[in-house]
């Protein structure tokens, strides 16, 4: 799947993982890659603490860094002010 390409949750995004590390909006079943949200293949690298290569590849709801980064998602710290408590 090439960087850049809009999927949908459930569709597949690779055959196998490969030479790739998983990122966020991924799920592997039977060995296959799908995606989880909305959104666009990204791939990046970065040198890990033995100075290998290593390639991530994720989904990210938006193209743009900053977008991603505004929604909360699995395991994110998330504060918030209760306005009103009700009844039930």
């Amino acid at each position: 799947m090439v960087s850049g390409t809009l999927v949908a949750p459930g569709d597949k995004v690779l055959d196998t993982i490969g030479e790739y590390r998983m990122g966020k909006g991924l799920y592997e079943a039977n060995r296959r890659i799908f995606a989880t949200v909305a959104g666009y293949v990204n791939v990046y690298a970065f040198r890990d603490k033995s100075e290998s290569l290593v390639q991530v590849i994720e989904v990210r709801r938006s193209e743009d860094q900053l977008d991603n980064e505004l929604l909360p998602f699995n395991g994110a710290v998330v504060t918030a002010k209760v306005m009103a408590v009700g009844l039930r």
